[in-house]
């Protein structure tokens, strides 16, 4: 077993497929969803590795048999795609780059759909993923939106306590200075 860590996932490289795990603060909710992403080695028909370069990142991604140039996307969304940085997680992608490279070449490319062997191309689920996903963060907003309507309140009681007892203070001390 061979893998190569980035910065949003680890590449593995497992019997026939090659493993995509996603997880950390820089993966992207959907990514994560899919994860771990199982992508046979005869699905594969090229491994792109886009050096990272400055501030901007790195990728190593998996160019699956029958897609589409414009069905890709941004590495940090893409779910056959794994982020690197400049260092030790761009090295290590390189090198699992030219050892996936190596192992698909000479080997004509299967589409997933086509291979009734293989995990079936994931769209239904990153879709039920992405709106999981939406579907919390409104959660998230509603019971935010309480939280905030509720310190509002709390914070309006105490300033009216606070003033009512600076009223009681001043009608007592005023009343005993006369």
């Amino acid at each position: 077993m061979r893998s190569a860590k980035g910065t949003d996932g680890v590449v593995e490289l497992v019997g026939d497929d090659v493993v995509l795990t996603f997880g950390g603060l820089a993966a992207d909710p959907v990514k994560k969803a899919v994860s771990p992403r199982r992508v046979p080695l005869r699905a594969i028909s090229a491994v792109e590795l886009v050096e990272p370069k400055g501030m901007r990142t790195g990728a190593l991604r998996l160019v699956l048999a029958g897609q589409a140039d414009a069905e890709r996307t941004s590495p940090a969304k893409d779910i056959n795609a794994v982020q690197s940085n400049a260092g030790k997680s761009s090295q290590a992608l390189r090198e699992m780059a030219e050892h996936l490279r190596t192992l698909i070449a000479g080997v004509e490319a299967v589409p997933l759909h086509e291979d009734p062997s293989t995990v079936p191309a994931p769209a239904a689920q990153v879709q039920a993923a992405y709106a999981d996903y939406v579907a919390a963060t409104q959660r998230m907003d509603t019971v935010a939106k309480w939280e905030l309507r509720f310190l509002t309140g709390s914070l309006v009681v105490m300033a009216g306590a606070i003033l009512l007892v600076v009223v009681v203070l001043l009608l007592v001390f005023g009343t005993i200075a006369l």
